[in-house]
This record gives C-alpha cells, structure tokens and sequence, in this order.
C-alpha cells in the first residue's frame, strides 16, 4: 500500500489537539507539556514527535505552522518562532528518516480569518497573509 499511499502522523490532531467535546474541557494528558505555549515546550514537543513517529513507523508526517511553533505579537516574532522550532524538525528529520509530507500556514484558527481564508477583511490581514505564504514557499 505505500507504493499508494503515503501514510503520516498528521501534528494537529496527534499532538495539538485537547480532545475536547461539546459537552465538556479537553481529556489528553501529555505528561511531556509544561503548560505554556513557548518555544522551549514546542521544541520538547517535536522531539517527542518524532519518538512517537519512530516507534508507529510512520515515514512521513505532516503540519501547520502554527501546530508546531507559537504565534508572537508581531510577525517577525513569530517567524523567529517558527525557526527555532524549524531547527529541531530538520534535525530530528535527518536523525530518525521520518520525511515532511506537508507544512502549511494556518490559515484559518485565528480570528483574523473568520471570513474565511479568499474573503480577508482588511488590507493588514492580507498583507500577512500574504508574507506567511510566501515564507511558506522557501
């Protein structure tokens, strides 16, 4: 089946997710969080990844950039995030095999997008959009 389908470990759903319902607060329990969204906890998280990804044996897996890296208060912040997180993805790529099948921007979790990801309600909004693209793409 690999010759047709390229199974992975898709970030969000295995490591960002709370698992929360309507009907009440999220019921994971990852013993490797400490609580706060900073770099250092996303950093420990892609390496737990990874443990994770190696013991499936799942060649691929996939992410948005906000899944593996906090937001910051500007965009050159965030960036920055992003690649110190970066970092320690291609490293543990090279160490365990495990390859990217897909990183993308979110483009849809914050509020700035509520009018959904084609209809951006302000020029600034575009503008990031915009450059999240585009730094995407290198």
């Amino acid at each position: 089946m690999k010759d047709w389908l390229r199974f992975s470990v898709v970030y969000w759903h295995t490591f960002r997710n709370r698992m929360s319902d309507p009907f009440g607060m999220g019921t994971a329990v990852r013993p490797w969080e400490d609580g706060t969204d900073s770099v250092d906890n996303a950093q420990n998280r892609a390496r737990v990844a990874f443990e994770f990804m190696e013991k499936l044996g799942a060649p691929f897996y996939a992410f948005h950039d906000r899944d593996v890296a906090p937001e910051g208060a500007t965009l050159k912040e965030t960036n920055k995030n992003l690649d110190a997180v970066v970092k320690v993805l291609k490293a543990e790529q090279k160490r365990s095999g495990v390859k990217l099948l897909w990183g993308t921007a979110c483009l849809f979790a914050h509020p700035r997008y509520a009018h959904g990801r084609r209809r951006v309600a302000t020029r600034t909004c575009l503008r990031l959009r915009r450059r999240r693209r585009r730094r995407r793409l290198r």
